[in-house]
């Protein structure tokens, strides 16, 4: 099937905005196959054809791919997240995706906050308060208090886990103050 596409575009230049459209959907990964791009093409021709030619663009390729989604057509190596994720998406007409940068940073901020929670259970379980009777009692206080936070939050993000630290530290001082 031959295209005319719009703009003076070849057919080389919509395969490289393809490319970049789908460099822009990672992690979704939508699969190499004759169905796939037979469908984006109709989608095109049926949607994005002016006087000039067929739109080729990246937007019109993401609009076609969003829309062939939606519809069921397109077929995945990686699918999407979850289809209430893809509403998100479809609202703003642009599939987003999370840098490198960003899953590194939020990855080292769960590592971070999984030491402070470490750090607070290793004082409840072996804080030292001078008397035995002193390092019992405030240990099962700090133990009652850190598990029902962990009940209710039982993957805490850094800001959340840095925040329930100054809490401990406060209920630490003051069971060892109450005698």
């Amino acid at each position: 099937m031959e295209v005319k596409w719009k703009d003076g575009l070849t057919g080389q230049d919509v395969a490289e905005n393809m490319e970049a459209v789908l460099k822009k959907m990672r992690p979704k990964k939508m699969k190499d196959n004759d169905e796939n791009g037979l469908a984006i093409v109709n989608w095109l021709i049926g949607h994005k054809t002016t006087p000039t030619g067929v739109d080729g663009s990246e937007e019109a390729l993401t609009q076609a791919i969003a829309a062939l989604h939606y519809a069921g057509i397109i077929q995945w190596d990686v699918p999407p997240r979850t289809l209430a994720d893809d509403k998100k998406d479809d609202e703003s007409k642009t599939y987003k995706t999370l840098t490198l940068a960003e899953v590194t940073r939020d990855r080292i901020d769960d590592e971070r906050a999984a030491k402070v929670m470490t750090n607070l259970r290793n004082i409840a379980n072996s804080g030292s308060y001078g008397t035995h009777s002193t390092n019992y009692r405030v240990r099962a206080g700090l133990t009652t208090f850190l598990n029902a936070w962990t009940k209710q939050n039982p993957r805490p993000n850094l800001k959340t886990a840095d925040a329930f630290a100054l809490e401990f530290r406060k209920e630490e001082a003051r069971l060892v103050s109450a005698r």
